[in-house]
Order: C-alpha cells, then sequence, then structure tokens
C-alpha cells in the first residue's frame, strides 16, 4: 500500500513516470534536471521510490573512467521488476441503499433526523449479521453468505 500512496505526491510519480519511461537507468542529477528540481529533493524523492518497491538501484561508474581516482560510482536508479498491488474493501451497494430506505422510511414515520435512523438502522443491521457468529472469525468466514440477510426494519429501533 505504500507503493501506492507514494505515488500520490506529484513530484514522486513524475520521477517515477521519468525513470518508467527510460531505456536506461536513471541518475539524480539526470532525473533533477529534466523536472527542475533541486538535487537533493530529487535525491530523496528516488531514494523513497525505492524505499517502497517501485524503484531498483544501481551503480555504474562514469563512461571512460576506471581504476583508482575514479571516483565513486553513480548511484543510478531503473524500474523495480516485482509487481505492486493493492486491494480495496469490496463495495457493497446493495447494502447501502438497503440502509438508507429504512433510514429515510423510519425518519418519514416518526419525524425524527434521517442521520439518527441512519446510525440506528446500521446498528442494528450489524448486530443482526454477526449474531449467529460465534467469533470474529467466525464472522468473516462467513460474510458471503451473511451479507444476503435481510433484517425487519422493526429491529432496527
Amino acid at each position: 500500500m505504500a507503493a501506492v500512496a507514494s505515488l500520490g505526491d506529484d513530484k514522486r510519480r513524475q520521477l517515477f513516470e521519468l525513470v518508467a519511461a527510460s531505456d536506461a537507468a536513471v541518475g539524480r542529477d539526470k532525473a533533477a534536471l529534466a523536472l527542475g528540481l533541486p538535487r537533493s529533493t530529487a535525491s530523496f524523492h528516488l531514494d523513497r521510490l525505492v524505499q517502497d518497491g517501485l524503484l531498483a538501484v544501481e551503480f555504474h561508474k562514469a563512461a571512460g573512467k576506471s581504476g583508482p581516482g575514479s571516483g565513486r560510482p553513480a548511484k543510478m536508479y531503473r524500474q523495480s521488476t516485482g509487481e505492486v498491488g493493492a486491494s480495496v474493501p469490496d463495495r457493497n451497494y446493495d447494502l447501502a441503499a438497503e440502509l438508507l430506505v429504512a433510514a429515510i422510511e423510519h425518519s418519514t414515520a416518526t419525524g425524527g433526523a434521517v442521520g439518527n435512523s441512519l446510525l440506528a438502522a446500521s446498528y442494528g443491521k450489524g448486530q443482526a449479521l454477526a449474531a449467529g457468529a460465534a467469533s470474529l472469525a467466525d464472522f468473516m468466514a462467513g460474510e458471503a453468505t451473511s451479507r444476503d440477510l435481510t433484517v425487519p426494519v422493526a429491529l432496527c429501533w
């Protein structure tokens, strides 16, 4: 999830896109120049992308330099070969609609606030769904079948 969140930052996403689009590894200076960033800022964001698993690091000596006194190898970045995945909880629009309808019906019948009716309907539905489970693990394991359970509106209040 950190990898996906990391790309939420505009500068980081631009740096990632630059490195991913390049055929060769990209150095800090080239990345900073391409995006008009200070080298230290580019370095920070590139290293963060490495930490989050989106980029990989390579070290290369400058072309034409070798042996003692040729300097330290440059840190270069390329797109990571690993996969990054993210998932979000299932959306249950039927349940949301059922709760909203029950809340509006109750609010209309009693003259109460819809928000309060929605809280009560949600609580009642949660209680009804969890009633048959001995533990949270049991509830989660049976969640797929429990979702079809319809709770009479009278039980919610």
